[in-house]
């Protein structure tokens, strides 16, 4: 009797249904699938919480099936799945997307039918939702470019794209695409419509913060990589819900607070690094207000009401006021000023905002005037506020 209670189940499953595109192992291949797996997740070592029990896992796991492969869009590298049985979760199927997803991260299911086609689907069958379209986002804050050892966020997703084979990083898109621009079979397209949609992709929209946008191999989700005016990093997750997969160790120490239903690849683009978590912001925001608590909250929370309510509340409070003032004027928020101005009793407050927000002519001249062309200085000023 085998000593994987459902193996015969799982085997009917796969040979059944063909939307797993899946083929069993013969037991002297198993082995060797395993051997695969092990050298593809060390190729580049996570931290000592991930690294160490993810070898563990594929360790002890036994291989029972080769799924479907996936790859990435403009380059020929596909990535298989794996179906896999642990001993230490002797109940689920688990599926090892890729070679190097973290194992603590592989999706599992009920080893039925019905679980295994309900609970891989959105990493199996997801469809390439516009970017506009998914009902799910969340911001993480990753730090300062500087903290991460990058000159750039061009940097950065390069590195990302070379050890992180969860990502359909080949076909990025920058700023001035709002959406994704890439066909989802680039096969149709010529190589002169791939060269357009190419030179569209690189293109930055003047004034808005530079970003650089892709999407997952498996759930298809959209990562959007954002430097902030402050020199910091910022994930924006774009993506459907999908079942939680597990615990992830934060890096100093317990359980990172992210989104139980944040599909798994795109945990697994937070597991490098110190990430600042929206639970994180509000605890230092209710413990008081300090630069970094500021600046971190117009890095995560930008545009939001709830974020020009925290500007009005520091630009009423005197020891914080120049830093509100300061960071509603990086932000493009003039017309919170110009309301302060106008609604305030503080005579103090009004006269500094009416300071602040007095237009200059650009090259020197009198206050109230604009220049020759019409335009003055703070509409230049509120231009670079457009995120």
């Amino acid at each position: 009797m085998s000593p994987i209670p459902w193996e015969t189940e799982l085997r009917a499953i796969v040979e059944s249904e063909p939307s797993l595109g899946a083929a069993w192992l013969a037991e002297e291949r198993r082995e060797m699938v395993t051997m695969g797996l092990e050298q593809a997740f060390e190729a580049f070592p996570f931290g000592e919480g991930v690294q160490e029990p993810g070898l563990a896992r594929i360790r002890r796991s036994v291989p029972l099936a080769v799924g479907t492969s996936r790859s990435p869009r403009l380059a020929d590298q596909p990535q298989p799945v794996v179906f896999l049985f642990d001993p230490e979760a002797p109940t689920k199927v688990f599926a090892a997307l890729g070679g190097n997803l973290p194992p603590l991260l592989w999706p599992s299911a009920e080893a039925t039918r019905d679980g295994v086609l309900r609970d891989f689907a959105p990493y199996l069958a997801p469809p390439f939702r516009s970017a506009h379209h998914f009902s799910k986002i969340v911001r993480l804050g990753r730090g300062s470019l500087e903290e991460l050892g990058f000159q750039s966020i061009d940097e950065l997703v390069d590195v990302i794209a070379a050890t992180e084979w969860w990502f359909d990083s080949r076909a990025r898109w920058r700023s001035k695409e709002l959406d994704d621009p890439w066909p989802a079979d680039p096969t149709t397209a010529s190589m002169i419509d791939l060269r357009v949609i190419e030179e569209r992709a690189g293109a930055d929209k003047p004034g808005a913060r530079q970003s650089i946008a892709m999407r997952t191999l498996w759930s298809r989700s959209i990562l959007i990589v954002e430097e902030t005016r402050y020199g910091g990093v910022v994930f924006e997750m774009r993506y459907e819900p999908a079942p939680f997969v597990a615990a992830l160790p934060a890096a100093g120490g317990g359980e990172l607070s992210i989104p139980k239903d944040l599909p798994a690849d795109l945990i697994a683009s937070v597991v490098r690094s110190g990430t600042m978590t929206q639970a994180y912001l509000d605890e230092r925001m209710a413990a008081g207000f300090d630069a970094h608590t500021a600046i971190s909250l117009m890095e995560m929370r930008t545009g939001e009401p709830a974020t020009f309510e925290a500007l009005r509340k520091m630009i009423h409070t005197p020891e914080t006021r120049d830093m509100g003032i300061a960071l509603a004027l990086d932000e493009g928020a003039r017309g919170l000023l110009y309301e302060l101005e106008c609604d305030t009793d503080d005579q103090e407050l009004r006269a500094q905002l009416a300071e602040r927000l007095a237009f200059k002519v650009v090259g020197g001249g009198e206050a109230g005037e604009g220049d020759e062309d019409g335009e003055d200085a703070g509409d230049a000023e509120a231009e670079g506020g457009e995120s």
